[in-house]
């Protein structure tokens, strides 16, 4: 099969201390046909100086001149860039497994003859320190490597929460890819993409091996149940709004907002109790 080129994009914002790290984890990569695309947001300590203290050709440094606020715009920014067949996208303090793109890759080549729209992820594994923990991830992750490669379907079910994690995701760049940069969706921006792309026809699969080592801290901007719950509220609208301005005729903003707020409610009453129910039963895999 044709050897496809991937752009990997990374959105910047204050990670001096972990983007190294981030960074390295790419490079290590087996699959040799990738570039790396990192967009400062105006980051204020030395992040920028980092980055283009980068010699290496495969890494390209892009600079906003000012700073958006969340992950959003410069992931837009990345895709804009790019003249590349593939993007995937990688979060600034999370690390992948050195086999993430060539898995990912061959399992896209296999999938996208029936599905052109197709977004392609992962599973992952939490962590709270790197690389003191190095070992043991990459020992769990290789126990978890499905040898045969296989994946899932996501359907419409799991939609009930977002099972998408963005640093894991590979799919085809198009003007569709365009997360929603506004303030108030900040930290679920991502989960509001695939709903809208959901809605375009895109099918979601994902592999069952954890590729990508998640990165967890107080600090992170998704991080907070009561902020979390508030920006889903907002996203949820959002998405509703959405598909009612694209597929009815109502013209009444009032109207709208009315329709949007009923739709809302049983949805969001579906993700809390599914939401519980997962966290109790099935958490997220840690290591310690």
């Amino acid at each position: 099969m044709t050897e496809l080129s991937v752009s990997v994009i990374i959105p910047c914002f204050n990670c001096q201390s972990t983007i190294d790290q981030t960074i390295q984890s790419i490079l290590r990569q087996s699959y040799p046909n990738f570039s790396i695309v990192c967009v400062d947001d105006a980051s204020t300590d030395q992040t920028l100086l980092k980055l283009r203290s980068y010699t290496d050709r495969q890494i390209q440094v892009l600079s906003m001149p000012v700073g958006s606020g969340g992950p959003a715009t410069p992931r837009n920014w990345g895709v804009r860039h790019t003249t590349s067949d593939l993007v995937a996208f990688c979060d600034s303090d999370d690390i992948w497994h050195p086999d993430k793109l060539r898995l990912q890759v061959e399992e896209w080549q296999k999938l996208t003859i029936r599905f052109p729209n197709l977004i392609i992820s992962s599973s992952r594994l939490m962590f709270k320190t790197y690389p003191k923990q190095h070992t043991q991830l990459q020992e769990t992750a290789v126990q978890h490597l499905d040898s045969s490669n296989l994946s899932k379907r996501i359907d419409e079910l799991a939609f009930l929460s977002n099972p998408i994690v963005t640093s894991s995701v590979l799919c085809k760049p198009s003007t569709a890819i365009n997360f929603p940069e506004s303030p108030s969706l900040s930290a679920v921006e991502d989960y509001a993409l695939w709903l809208l792309l959901k809605d375009k026809g895109y099918v979601f699969y994902s592999l069952k091996s954890p590729l990508v080592y998640y990165r967890k801290s107080h600090k992170s901007i998704s991080s907070g149940n009561s902020r979390q719950l508030s920006r889903l509220i907002v996203m949820f609208r959002y998405i509703y709004i959405h598909r009612i301005l694209s597929n009815s005729r109502l013209n009444s903003s009032k109207a709208v907002d009315m329709a949007a707020m009923l739709m809302v409610i049983p949805r969001l009453t579906a993700f809390i109790f599914h939401h519980t129910i997962k966290t109790l039963i099935f958490p997220t895999p840690w290591l310690h």
